[in-house]
């Protein structure tokens, strides 16, 4: 037997309940939880072992549906089956609320976490954030994004999604705890911190066989961004300023990050070029990890953009490539590296850095060897002491360069992705950079224009 067979005998040996014989402490007559997938098993009076799952029925019954299948595996296929069936729901039975699980699962979670005391802190404080609302001293003194004073409380996830079950809670409610969060001096990383809470509380429900899949509800970042931009606009009367590094701090920080950038070989290089790409074409992080070689057309000197297909546009953007990024293209395919997808052991997409080389790229292959390197970018603007630049910060510059060149905003509309003809880079771009606006000054006159040459 290879060592592969034993470990997967091992596993299921694990997971799968054993044959147990009549009285010993083993033996479980009534339905137990496997803590997998909404599987409960007991014992029969031979000591078989019998799988089954909660179904509800179409009259609203709830019962227990015993599963052909003595094994994990089996019944977790049996167990899909009857979920894409959509008849299948999560135990009512002793379901707690909400509020209970917070306070009785959740907490002590965070409490008896391996993290550090600050961070369970923190963690904590967010919990109490969602049940009790805004709780700071000067609660009296602040207002909302629209100019309402902050009531104590303020904040806290409604009552009647605290009172619900937590099986039941579902993207609408999730939706009206945003709404709510926000309308107080919450910033947009609050928001967030809180919704982690959320997250953790779905992990231990799906671990604890309450629920049997989490909700695929996101912070909505867009609408977030926003109000908070109308809260700092009304609060301290100006908006988000773009602060956006120099040409030669972008070379600063790439060369930083390709020196010290990490100390395994190789990946240092990948993060500089992947931060250089984003500088130097204005691509967005998700566009460049969809990036694949079958995309750079080399002769034609472009790139296929098969996700900017909004508003008018029919099929496939080509946005033309300028000499710098193409540099960038032949370093990142001299390098060799690139990503392959594979499944993680809770059953999950991801991808992973590979190396090929070079001579064995493939069209299918992506062009980045990882999906972000926003870490190593970010540490290597702090050692530098220049402002900390995201993924889309990096596009801010590439768009300031663009304007500091003379390209024509319809033009660098185009290049960005944008269907308004360049009024929204317009608006954006038009004096981020300081001392632009200077410039332009000194070479500006009056007069005949052979004056004007002769001055």
């Amino acid at each position: 037997m290879n060592s592969d067979n034993r470990t997967n005998q091992m596993k299921s040996r694990r997971i799968t309940p054993k044959v147990a014989t009549t009285g010993t402490r083993a033996f479980k007559k009534n339905w137990t939880a496997t803590g997998h997938d909404q599987i409960w098993y007991r014992h029969l009076s031979d000591g078989s072992v019998s799988l089954a799952t909660r179904v509800e029925k179409k009259d609203g019954r709830q019962a227990w549906h015993t599963l052909s299948s003595s094994h994990i595996d089996g019944a977790r296929e049996e167990v899909k089956a009857i979920r894409s069936s959509k008849v299948e729901k999560p135990l009512r039975r002793a379901m707690p609320t909400v509020r209970q699980y917070l306070l009785e699962r959740v907490e002590p979670a965070i409490e008896n976490g391996h993290q550090d005391r600050r961070t369970r802190d923190a963690s904590l404080n967010n919990l109490y954030q969602i049940l009790e609302g805004y709780r700071h001293p000067n609660w009296e003194t602040r207002k909302n994004e629209v100019g309402k004073p902050v009531r104590k409380g303020s904040g806290a996830c409604p009552r009647q999604i605290l009172d619900k079950h937590v099986d039941r809670i579902t993207d609408e409610d999730l939706d009206e705890w945003f709404s709510g969060a926000f309308l107080n001096p919450y910033s947009l990383s609050s928001a967030k911190n809180q919704w982690s809470v959320w997250k953790k509380m779905f992990a231990l429900a799906q671990k604890d066989s309450l629920i049997f899949a989490r909700p695929e509800w996101k912070v909505p970042l867009r609408e977030a961004r926003g109000r908070e931009e109308r809260y700092k606009l009304r609060t301290e009367g100006k908006s988000r300023d773009l602060d956006v590094i120099t040409t030669d701090e972008f070379f600063a920080v790439t060369e930083e990050i390709r020196k010290h950038g990490h100390l395994q070989e190789g990946i240092a290089e990948d993060s500089a070029n992947w931060a250089e790409l984003l500088g130097t074409t204005g691509l967005r992080k998700g566009e460049i990890a969809e990036l694949r070689w079958k995309h750079v057309l080399w002769d034609e000197k472009r790139l296929v953009l098969e996700g900017r297909t909004k508003g008018n546009r029919r099929g496939a953007q080509h946005l033309p490539l300028n000499s710098e990024a193409i540099r960038v293209l032949r370093r990142m395919w001299a390098s060799g590296h690139t990503r392959e997808a594979f499944l993680t052991k809770t059953g999950r997409k991801s991808t992973r850095r590979v190396y090929r080389g070079s001579h064995a790229l493939g069209e299918e292959d992506f062009v980045a060897p990882f999906v972000t390197a926003e870490e190593a970018c970010e540490r290597a603007c702090r050692r530098l002491g220049v402002p900390v630049q995201t993924p889309h910060c990096l596009r801010h510059f590439f768009a300031c360069e663009c304007v500091d060149q003379g390209i024509p905003w319809s033009v660098l509309a185009d290049w960005l992705g944008h269907i308004d003809g360049g009024t929204l880079a317009a608006k954006t771009y038009a004096h981020v950079r300081r001392g632009v606006s200077e410039s332009y000054a000194d070479g500006w006159s009056l007069g005949k224009r052979g004056e004007r040459q002769a001055c």
